[in-house]
């Protein structure tokens, strides 16, 4: 994975990943690595998405429109900025983007993110993602995208919800032209809808699992999520947490120097964040036998607070 261009953040849409149940989770990722080959060389007329590429209609009914990237010359690029609202890149540095100040992404990472995408089909000819900004008061309508092509910018139009479209093509990818924004780098945000592992709940025997048994679901899925973006997880960033329901009962710990014992919240669950010294000594946890577990995204924030109980 290349992160050094700081085009995306790993933040969720605060949607829970509900362990052994939801087999998706919606989120927005940085680069990554895929196993799926890319798809086909796209047509010189490439058709339109398939139903199931297109986003969701909008509120009065009405499929929000989209098109398809067009290849525009530097002074139809100018017109083309100046129909549209919110802040433009200046006519003068259209075409000489600061690698230092503004987002830039190269087009095989843009690609990895789009397959990695379950929503999207597996041999896609073009990508509909949605973009957004991290900065306050910025609209998706803002956020302006161009393929720096070698001969003329390739520009991907942005509707007002955020969605563009990518169409996938082997010279491109070969070229490994930048997507440019006119947005400062780490500031933007894309969404994909990644497809989780099925995995097997863990193995509690009379109210009793070891910490490794009980941590093994949620790093087999933050594994998963490794492969789209490697600083899942890292200190500092999202990570995935255990959401134990136990009602009003504890849990307890039973270490080597002693018992730990961690108390449900309000609502009657208990957080817990990985930790490796744990993992290595792998104590019993002792649990209530109607316990439910699941596994769910934290900010950075919410993990620190977890970490500190």
């Amino acid at each position: 994975m290349r992160n050094t261009h700081g085009f995306y953040a790993a933040v969720f849409c605060g949607c829970a990943v509900i362990l052994f149940s939801a087999p998706f989770a919606s989120g927005q990722v940085t680069t990554g690595e895929v196993t799926q080959q890319p798809p086909q060389p796209v047509d010189p007329k490439p058709a339109a998405p398939n139903a199931g590429n297109q986003p969701p209609s909008a509120k009065s009914g009405v499929r929000i429109p989209l098109i398809s990237a067009k290849r525009m010359t530097p002074s139809q690029l100018d017109k083309e900025n100046e129909k549209r609202p919110g802040p433009q890149i200046p006519k003068d540095e259209q075409l000489k983007i600061d690698p230092n100040q503004n987002a830039k992404l190269p087009y095989q990472d843009l690609i990895k993110i789009a397959q990695s995408d379950a929503s999207q089909p597996k041999d896609a000819k073009i990508y509909t993602l949605q973009i957004s900004s991290t900065r306050a008061g910025v609209k998706p309508s803002e956020i302006e995208l161009f393929i720096d092509t070698p001969d003329v910018p390739m520009v991907l139009p942005v509707s007002e919800e955020g969605y563009f479209q990518v169409p996938y093509s082997i010279d491109m990818y070969e070229q490994n032209p930048h997507l440019v924004a006119n947005q400062p780098k780490g500031s933007l945000n894309i969404s994909v809808k990644l497809a989780l592992p099925k995995v097997d709940p863990p193995k509690i025997v009379d109210g009793k699992v070891r910490y490794q048994e009980l941590f093994r679901p949620l790093l087999e899925m933050a594994k998963a999520m490794a492969k789209v973006d490697q600083s899942f997880g890292k200190a500092g960033n999202q990570q995935f947490a255990l959401e134990i329901i136990t009602g009003t009962e504890p849990i307890h710990v039973n270490r080597a120097l002693g018992q730990r014992t961690i108390s449900p919240n309000t609502d009657g669950k208990i957080y817990m964040i990985y930790e490796r010294l744990l993992f290595e000594e792998n104590p019993e946890i002792s649990v209530p036998l109607k316990t439910t577990v699941n596994v769910r995204p934290v900010s950075p924030r919410e993990a620190a607070l977890i970490r500190a109980q």
